[in-house]
């Protein structure tokens, strides 16, 4: 549940932004899952709830409806992993902390700025007591794509907050492992559970499954992609994680946002034409049990 001026660190462009819009698109997305009966994790920086009162009445009306609560740092710095090992506790502790006290709901799950992580940080996120972290998403194109961009961005003389983190993420397992901990995108090979789960994003074909794929694929080919990461998935008893971003469900026009963020493509387009894509996405997972994360963390602890 970005908001809209980490949007605006991205692309270097300033201040500004405000972090009210995921909001109204948290709304949307709330209307979305109850349709086809999925129970959703929303990943919040706490630091926007003190920003924006309001968002606690619809996390509130989340957690009601059975939706579950992660934990994205407390002030989202994209730089997360480069910032001292105080630091990094304080963003993690404070997170979880602040959540939930203002929502008075555990919070169990982390997924990082950025969608990396370090050994440092998997353990601190561990040893705060969460039970999950979902930061990784192995996938070759995606990291390839920001790369590219940054580096674009660099040659123009601007820099982004974003950092590009490790290309051992590339590597990581694609399906939830107990992750070493020295190395965060390794598979603990001892078979010590010890309560704690790593849930990578998912990926097919080497395609994201996540909101901003989905919105240029098209209707079509989004049900398409689920239909048959799906059709895996139940074939061989595997979990599939799809992301959303709040801006997914934004329109640059539609909602009148900052101008400055036409530079995110996916925001060009029209309400109507996301909510076609999304619902044809999800409609492509039907006959997959959707639970909330923490749901299944549980069971795969329980089953050692």
């Amino acid at each position: 549940m970005d908001s809209l001026h980490h949007y605006l660190k991205i692309h270097a462009l300033g201040e500004g932004g405000g972090p009210e819009a995921w909001t109204v698109a948290m709304g949307r997305f709330l209307e979305l899952f109850e349709r086809h009966g999925i129970k959703a994790t929303f990943y919040c920086v706490a630091e926007d709830l003190e920003r924006t009162p309001e968002s606690v009445d619809w996390l509130k009306r989340a957690i009601k409806a059975g939706h579950e609560i992660g934990n994205h740092s407390w002030r989202h710095p994209y730089a997360l992993t480069r910032l001292s090992a105080q630091e990094q506790e304080l963003e993690v502790r404070e997170g979880k902390e602040r959540l939930e006290g203002r929502l008075a709901c555990e919070v169990l799950g982390f997924r990082a700025p950025g969608y990396h992580t370090s050994a440092v940080l998997s353990q601190l996120v561990k040893h705060s007591g969460h039970r999950y972290e979902s930061s990784a998403f192995p996938c070759a194109p995606y990291y390839l794509a920001k790369a590219m961009v940054m580096g674009l961005m660099r040659l123009r003389g601007r820099r982004s907050e974003s950092i590009l983190g490790s290309p051992r993420l590339l590597c990581a397992p694609r399906q939830p492992y107990i992750p070493h901990q020295q190395r965060p995108y390794q598979r603990d090979k001892t078979g010590d559970v010890q309560g704690f789960i790593h849930a990578p994003i998912s990926v097919w074909c080497g395609l994201p499954l996540i909101g901003t794929a989905f919105s240029f694929l098209g209707p079509r080919l989004s049900y398409w992609v689920t239909r048959s990461a799906s059709r895996r998935a139940a074939r061989k008893a595997e979990h599939l994680t799809l992301e959303f971003h709040a801006v997914d469900l934004l329109s640059l026009y539609e909602d009148e946002l900052d101008l400055r963020l036409a530079v995110q493509p996916d925001l060009k387009l029209g309400l109507a034409q996301k909510k076609r894509r999304f619902e044809s996405a999800l409609k492509g997972c039907q006959g997959l049990s959707c639970v909330r994360l923490i749901d299944h963390v549980d069971a795969m602890i329980q089953g050692g």
